[in-house]
């Protein structure tokens, strides 16, 4: 440290006072004081030699404080635990927490992959660096494992990896642990090709044809085998719940959670009140409950069922007088009302997984049809009604979806061909030229000639 007293001008009579010193960082600073004259000056100069005069005379800057190091907070292993724990459904809150199958699908996600790559990492360290790194591990898995059976990771799972991460990520930002989420600062990742946008499309919306339904509905019903000298039909117990899925576009789960008292006969609909996923009974996907209107054929078929599990369970009463009879038969139709529309044979709820496995892939073996999924049944119902006409709205509210854009978004290629031409009504509009709305080109053509 040193200080000296300097003229600044010679004769001007203006002193000042210089003080250079080293701050705690390592930089020469020097500051600077005006006097009057020199007597004062030299007394100022005389003060300023401790450190603590000289920061109250204004001839040095004090020492920053020291900043307590920031929190780093959680590891994002650790942080899941209690994510998870906060996102759990409360019995007594049906509107807090998520669906025990969204659940399943985040704990599925967190644990196979998004934890091993970013467990140890601190959540307040996750940048959108890590997240673009994490995507194109994710994707290089993706076109590493190629067809393999079992064990494809598509697009279309990279993208839900995402949306968990995100909405963890999201949570974080809601508690103040993060500033913002990294996952909605990156892009959505290069353009995919028209032929991949086309797979994908095939591979999210295949429908079977009429002649493949029937013929899966007759091979349900009628092929047999012979067992013990005797003819079995294997997949006739399961050949109405097929017939529900395809007249009705209900989910797999929400049939299978199907009771007698949800069937109106009357009004000809379904009351869709819970589904069935995951072992475990819960509202519907979209939160709501819906009608379902049914076909002809189907509410004879379960009208049959019904009718079938009530001789199964009772017996007959036709020996009853009408009194009696009519007063056995609504105590009857009352205990039914609680029981399962497809059960397993105890009268619980069917085993999904042991649904496709057992009756599922082999009816498609023995129909010799392409290997469908079982929700192919609903995209089946759904492009029946659009081949008809059907209005958009309608079949929004028959599926359940949560707005009708999700509807068109689905659907909405299986469209295409009922526009073509209608654009030539703009022709009536231009005047002199005639109005062509129907025909083939070559009719065009002439009219046009």
């Amino acid at each position: 440290m040193a200080v000296w007293v300097k003229e600044k001008q010679p004769g001007s009579g203006i002193w000042w006072v210089f003080r250079k010193s080293r701050t705690p960082d390592g930089r020469v600073i020097r500051t600077s004081k005006r006097c009057k004259s020199k007597k004062q000056a030299e007394r100022l100069a005389e003060k300023a030699s401790g450190v603590e005069a000289a920061i109250k005379l204004g001839l040095a800057i004090p020492a920053a404080p020291a900043v307590a190091p920031a929190p780093q907070g959680p590891t994002f292993a650790a942080y899941v635990k209690g994510y998870l724990t906060r996102i759990e459904p409360d019995p007594g809150r049906p509107d807090a927490g998520l669906k025990r199958s969204t659940i399943k699908d985040y704990r599925s996600c967190l644990r196979s992959r998004l934890q091993p790559l970013l467990g140890e990492k601190r959540i307040t360290e996750i940048t959108s660096r890590d997240v673009k790194a994490l995507k194109a591990t994710l994707e290089a898995e993706c076109n590493r494992q190629g067809r393999r059976r079992g064990q494809k990771l598509s697009r279309r799972n990279v993208e839900k990896h995402l949306r968990v991460l995100s909405a963890v990520l999201g949570a974080a930002v809601d508690e103040e642990l993060i500033p913002i989420n990294p996952v909605s600062t990156i892009g959505k990742g290069k353009a995919r090709s028209s032929r991949e946008r086309h797979a994908e499309e095939k591979r999210r919306v295949d429908a079977l044809s009429e002649t493949e339904l029937a013929t899966l509905l007759e091979t349900a019903q009628m092929y047999a085998i012979q067992r013990g000298g005797k003819t079995v039909h294997p997949f006739r117990k399961h050949a109405d719940y097929l017939l529900t899925l395809a007249d009705s576009g209900l989910r797999v789960g929400e049939a299978l959670a199907l009771q007698w008292g949800d069937v109106n006969w009357r009004a000809d609909y379904v009351h869709v009140r819970r589904a069935y996923t995951c072992d475990t009974l819960d509202v519907p996907k979209s939160g709501r409950d819906r009608k379902v209107y049914l076909t002809r054929r189907l509410k004879d078929a379960l009208w049959q069922r019904y009718q079938l599990q009530r001789r199964d369970r009772f017996g007959n009463v036709s020996a009853l007088d009408p009194e009696q009879h009519a007063a056995v038969e609504a105590e009857r139709d009352a205990a039914l009302m609680m029981a399962w529309v497809f059960c397993d044979g105890t009268g619980g709820l069917i085993d999904l997984d042991n649904l496709r496995r057992r009756f599922w892939y082999p009816l498609l073996t023995v129909a010799q049809l392409k290997c469908y999924r079982l929700h192919d049944l609903r995209h089946t119902y759904a492009s029946r009604l659009l081949s008809r006409g059907a209005n958009v709205k309608f079949i929004q509210q028959q599926l359940g979806h949560s707005s009708l854009k999700m509807t068109l978004d689905t659907y909405s290629h299986l469209l295409r061909g009922e526009h073509e031409g209608l654009v030539t009504i703009l022709d009536a509009s231009v005047t002199g030229s005639p109005q062509v709305t129907q025909g083939s080109p070559a009719d065009r053509k002439a009219v046009a000639a």
